[in-house]
C-alpha cells in the first residue's frame, strides 16, 4: 500500500510537472510570439526611421538647395537693381547732357537769328536812309526846277506882258 501511494504521489508530481512543463511551454510560446511581435514591430521602426531619416535627409537637401536658390536670386535682383540703378544714372546724365546742348544750340540759333535780324534791319535802314537822301535830294531837285520854271514862267509871263502891251510909238 505504501508503494501504491508512492506511486500515485510519483504520478500526481509528474502530472504536476508535465502541467508546468505544458504551461512553461505554452508561456515559451507565448514569450515567442511576443518576441517575434517585437521583433517584427522593432524591424518595421527601424524600416519607418531609415525612411524617416531619408525624407529627412532629402528635405534638408532640398531646403539647402532653395536656399542657395534664393541667395543666388537675391544676389542676381541686387546687380539687377544695380545694373538699373547705373542705367537710370547713365540716362538721367545723357538727358542733362542733351537738354544742355539742346539750350546751347537753341541759344546759339537764337542769337544767329538776333545777329542776321540785326544786320537785316541795320541794311533795310541803311537802305532806307539812302532811298531818303535819294527821295530829299529828287525833291531838293523837283523844288529847284519847280523854282526855275516858276521863274521861267514869271519871265515868260512878263514878257508876254511886255508883248501884249502896245508900245509907244517911237520906242
Amino acid at each position: 500500500a505504501q508503494g501504491e501511494a508512492a506511486e500515485a504521489d510519483a504520478a500526481e508530481r509528474v502530472a504536476e510537472a508535465v502541467a508546468r512543463a505544458v504551461r512553461a511551454e505554452q508561456h515559451a510560446r507565448a514569450a515567442t510570439a511576443a518576441r517575434d511581435q517585437a521583433l517584427a514591430a522593432l524591424a518595421t521602426a527601424h524600416r519607418d526611421a531609415d525612411r524617416d531619416a531619408r525624407i529627412r535627409t532629402e528635405l534638408r537637401t532640398e531646403r539647402d538647395a532653395l536656399r542657395e536658390d534664393i541667395r543666388t536670386e537675391r544676389a542676381e535682383a541686387l546687380r539687377l537693381r544695380q545694373a538699373a540703378d547705373a542705367d537710370t544714372q547713365r540716362l538721367r546724365a545723357e538727358a542733362a547732357a542733351d537738354i544742355t546742348r539742346v539750350r546751347a544750340e537753341a541759344a546759339a540759333a537764337v542769337d544767329r537769328i538776333r545777329t542776321e535780324t540785326d544786320a537785316r534791319l541795320d541794311a533795310e535802314r541803311h537802305a532806307a536812309t539812302e532811298r531818303l537822301a535819294v527821295i530829299s535830294e529828287a525833291r531838293a531837285e523837283a523844288r529847284t526846277r519847280a523854282e526855275r520854271a516858276e521863274r521861267q514862267a514869271d519871265d515868260l509871263a512878263a514878257e508876254l506882258r511886255t508883248l501884249r502891251t502896245p508900245t509907244p510909238p517911237g520906242h
